[in-house]
């Protein structure tokens, strides 16, 4: 027993574990702050209705953070009709239209530039 005793022990070291604990703990607030601000620019989306745009239908939508862009573009009656868009015209003439754009070049929504139509 006596040379039990007198056998040298490991001991926790005391710092080590504070370090430890505390570094865990800024790592924690850190994800927490992260996360919470990622769910709550996640839940803005733009209502792009407002600004004159009609959704193209049976597209996903847009990934959260995802790059939009407009161009504007000549198009025919048909080409409204492809991207599943009724329109009210017996016309064959170019249609002139802003165009949202995906990340991926996908039409998302439509904005007729000139003349009033009906979609």
């Amino acid at each position: 027993m006596e040379r039990f005793a007198a056998t040298p022990r490991r001991t926790i070291a005391i710092p080590k574990l504070w370090l430890a604990l505390a570094a865990s703990l800024l790592i924690g607030f850190v994800l927490q702050n992260t996360w919470s601000h990622r769910q709550s620019t996640d839940s803005l989306d733009t209502d792009w209705s407002a600004e004159g745009f009609v959704p193209v239908p049976f597209v996903p939508p847009l990934a959260s953070g995802e790059f939009v862009k407009v161009i504007h573009a000549n198009l025919q009656p048909s080409d409204f009709a492809r991207m599943g868009i009724d329109l009210d015209t017996a016309s064959a003439n170019l249609i002139p239209a802003d165009v949202l754009l995906g990340e991926d070049d996908s039409p998302r929504a439509v904005r007729v530039s000139g003349e009033e139509l009906n979609f």
